[in-house]
């Protein structure tokens, strides 16, 4: 088998934390339509997510190994994508405050023979309270503008973090554990 990986994803923040467990891969960011569907939870999108970019990116790299991952935050049973600029983002980042909400990553690897495996971890991540003036201050550093959630929690928004229970690593975009065992699972070595 091929020693190849691809990260299915242009993400900065995947391809730092990825390199902590793989030396060596390739990025490339597939084209989907990332559009919740009607009724989907945020567990169901980020899989169905994570599954089409590695699977659109394999078919670009037949003879690699491909990784795929995506991540949700929801609230109250409603899914927080990339706030779709400030009107949208004031929307529902304040309602965050002094909140627990969940956010859920999942991962999905092809391997060379197209079979598929996957793997979903999810965070609960409890903010401390805020008001819409920091909310709006937030929104000026320019940090929550591709974030699902519309935070970083590796960033400036790492302030409005009271608790975190869950995978750190799954909050930031890539869970390592998961990811790991995806890959040893499916036999990829690298030398």
């Amino acid at each position: 088998m091929t020693d190849s990986l691809i990260l299915a994803s242009s993400s900065p923040r995947r391809k730092e934390l990825l390199a902590r467990i793989v030396p060596e891969f390739t990025s490339y960011s597939p084209d989907i339509d990332e559009t919740p569907r009607a009724g989907e939870n945020p567990f169901r999108l980020s899989m169905r997510l994570a599954r089409e970019k590695a699977v659109s990116a394999a078919s670009h790299f037949p003879e690699c190994f491909v990784l795929g991952s995506d991540t949700s935050a929801a609230l109250d049973g409603r899914t927080l994508g990339k706030p779709h600029g400030f009107e949208d983002f004031m929307e529902f980042f304040p309602k965050l405050s002094g909140r627990v909400h969940t956010v859920v990553t999942a991962v999905a690897l092809v391997r060379p023979d197209g079979t598929v495996t996957e793997r979903i971890c999810s965070a609960e991540v409890e903010m401390t309270a805020f008001s819409e003036a920091d909310a709006a201050w937030y929104w000026r550093t320019g940090e929550p503008q591709d974030k699902a959630g519309g935070y970083a929690v590796q960033g400036i928004g790492a302030r409005f973090i009271r608790r975190i229970a869950g995978s750190p690593t799954g909050l930031v975009g890539l869970p390592l554990p998961e990811t790991a065992e995806l890959l040893a699972e499916a036999g990829f070595h690298q030398a």
